[in-house]
């Protein structure tokens, strides 16, 4: 399973809550192993500002040399 998950937002890092229970995952891939896979970003108010955001969420590998990282997502916040 993955070493942590880092979520950028608008260039900035910020590390999510990794390990939270997701069994409909586990159940969907049947691999137990994916059973706490689920994460979590919790920001204080005001990081993420109104108008144009983008987003990449990183999965870092377990043994934490290198991750993966999704295409960017782009929101407008209003």
């Amino acid at each position: 399973i993955a070493g942590g998950v880092i979520i950028e937002i608008n260039g900035d890092n910020y590390r999510a809550a990794y390990g939270l229970s997701r069994p409909g995952v586990a159940e969907h891939f049947g691999n137990e192993n994916y059973y706490n896979s689920g994460y979590l970003l919790e920001l204080p108010a005001g990081i993420v500002k109104t108008g144009a955001l983008t987003m990449k969420v990183k999965i870092i590998s377990n043994d934490k040399t290198s991750y993966y990282e999704s295409g960017q997502f782009e929101f407008n916040v209003e």
